[in-house]
């Protein structure tokens, strides 16, 4: 990670973290045997090795799944802002229709309704 923001000094305590999600059906592993991290100036820390991985992998196409059901009610609670409603939020597409959009978080629980 490269920021030109992060100030630190030698006595501060940096955390690392690292992880493994996994996505599908397979099994993946992860062995770490060691992980060191160095707070240095951007200026003599060089290129980044490699290129970025995708963080999601492709979205099936939802016109492939046997069955379909709209949820007929549904609501996100906050447990940090409990006096806030987050279940209306809407984004646009790039034709500027507007699609709902659904936010996650650590402190919020999506409940839905079928029948």
């Amino acid at each position: 990670m490269t920021a030109n923001s992060f100030e630190t000094r030698p006595t501060d305590t940096v955390s690392v973290q690292l992880a493994l999600m996994d996505w599908g059906f397979k099994k993946y592993r992860l062995d770490l045997d060691y992980l060191k991290v160095d707070v240095i100036k951007v200026a003599d820390a060089g290129k980044d090795f490699g290129n970025p991985r995708p963080y999601h992998p492709t979205l099936s196409d939802p016109a492939g799944f046997p069955l379909h059901l709209d949820a007929i009610q549904d609501a996100i609670i906050d447990r940090q802002f409990p006096d806030y409603t987050f279940n209306n939020w809407h984004t646009q597409d790039a034709k500027g229709k507007s699609i709902k959009i659904l936010a996650v978080s650590g402190t919020q629980i999506t409940i839905m309704r079928w029948i």
